[in-house]
């Protein structure tokens, strides 16, 4: 069995999905893994038979991709954007694309809440996320213990702000509307980018309202801690250039992933955050803030029902003011089916793929000199600077009008650094030692092909 792991956002996807390997690599026949970044996989390729690919969406950005996996092999999705079905229709059809929802072997949901949804003929599977396996005890305990007591070291009683928005990204807003636009060409998918734009409109109002709130709590309470978290692909130094200095309280930090700090806030606010779920399976004192709140928009969605709601950062600052009680709230299963103690969404996926796909007889090669000279190419990192260049000084969308260029080269080096650089195996060694038992380690081999690509396998 050959399984194919992707991964974009290394910080929101990482140990979510090392929790899916750790439990794929239980499957009792002989199985090998491939966790890589970027869609370059299929590049390096040189055949591929009956491998199952194991996607974090279906969006229609990707048809023409997904539809050559079809060809000679099987696709399972997991949407990462959590229930998103309740978006504007027009959003669901950018998301759930039919040409390829009904090709699929398998869609996993993340509750039964999204199954009225998707048509009949659609096969599904209620499984809940691995984000939230993290949650457990079981694991939580040992894979955020370092965390945690750095965390409480020095910091308690604290406001943890969240931030989901893509102003402020590494390169700029302007070149990243221009690789958006690219990304969406194309008559069918045009509805979609004008949708997108509304979208954006409506969240700077947000992100602007999002940061006065967390400048007022700061100044409001000058001896409690309040912390800003940017977004994985926000440029750091923008969002901080966003608040006054003279608030020894107010924090922004990206410091670790995001579940320990949620864990040991004392509130959570956000502005339509998935991170909103984690923060309600824990329990916590959650704020829901948006002021530009469009009944087509995203924000019609279980985020936007979490918490406290305020359409304003004066009211929400009226709010404290009163020193009313804020309540815990507690995610129904129907929204997340592995929101308890006991049950794992690895696990349930992994059965449904020992089970559905245990006859299959894979292949897979890859091509040894497009490797040996992707691993040797010298030349890229120097062109890709050089890219950079133009880019952050404005320069590339000249060359544009001219030549069509891709619409990855809209996307800034840094940003894609953020969003994921290179594997390190000691990180990856040290996890799997920490979640699985010593038999399996031994039966397994961790080879890495290139810095974006990481095989697993065990006989």
């Amino acid at each position: 069995m050959i399984i194919l792991i992707p991964i974009e956002i290394k910080v929101r996807e990482f140990l979510p999905k090392m929790i899916l390997i750790g439990e794929l690599l239980k499957i009792k026949k002989k199985v090998t893994i491939y966790f890589y970044r970027g869609r370059s996989f299929l590049r390096l390729v040189k055949k591929m038979k009956d491998v199952i690919f194991f996607d974090k969406s279906l969006s229609e950005t990707k048809i023409g991709f997904h539809k050559e996996i079809l060809k000679k092999n099987f696709i399972i999705s997991l949407d990462e954007e959590g229930p998103i079905y309740n978006w504007d229709q027009l959003t669901r059809k950018a998301r759930l694309p039919k040409k390829i929802i009904s090709k699929v072997s398998r869609i996993f949901l993340w509750g039964d809440y999204e199954k009225k949804f998707l048509t009949k003929k659609v096969k599904i599977l209620v499984s809940g996320h691995p984000k939230y396996d993290l949650l457990k005890k079981r694991y939580f305990n040992k894979i955020f213990l370092k965390e945690t007591n750095y965390i409480k070291r020095y910091f308690n009683n604290y406001i943890f702000v969240s931030s989901s928005f893509m102003q402020d990204v590494e390169g700029g807003h302007e070149n990243y509307l221009r690789y958006l636009k690219k990304a969406y060409k194309g008559k069918s998918r045009k509805k979609n980018y004008e949708q997108f734009l509304k979208y954006q409109e409506n969240d700077n109002e947000n992100y602007i309202e999002l940061i006065k709130l967390t400048v007022g709590l700061a100044k409001k309470y000058p001896n409690k801690t309040i912390i800003f978290r940017p977004h994985p692909v926000q440029d750091e130094d923008i969002v901080r250039s966003k608040f006054p200095k003279k608030f020894n309280n107010l924090k922004i930090i990206r410091k670790f992933q995001i579940t320990p700090w949620i864990n040991l806030c004392d509130i959570y606010i956000h502005a339509h955050c998935t991170t909103s779920y984690e923060a309600a399976i824990l329990n916590k004192k959650i704020i829901t803030l948006i002021k530009n709140k469009n009944t087509e928009h995203k924000y019609n969605s279980l985020k936007f029902k979490l918490g406290k709601y305020f359409d304003s950062a004066d009211k929400c600052l009226n709010f404290f003011e009163t020193k009313s009680e804020l309540h815990k709230y507690h995610l129904p299963k129907k929204y997340i089916w592995n929101n308890n103690a006991n049950d794992l969404a690895s696990k349930k996926i992994r059965n449904y793929i020992e089970d559905e796909f245990k006859y299959l007889k894979p292949e897979l090669n890859f091509d040894k000199k497009l490797l040996i000279s992707d691993n040797k190419n010298y030349m890229w990192p120097l062109a890709s600077k050089v890219k950079n260049f133009f880019l952050k000084n404005n320069y590339l969308k000249y060359f544009d009008n001219f030549f069509e260029l891709p619409a990855d080269w809209f996307l800034d080096r840094d940003y894609k650094k953020k969003k994921f650089d290179k594997f390190n195996l000691n990180e990856i060694n040290n996890f799997l030692n920490c979640i699985l038992n010593k038999k399996i380690v031994n039966k397994l081999k961790i080879n890495k092909i290139s810095d974006e690509i990481i095989e697993f396998k065990k006989n």
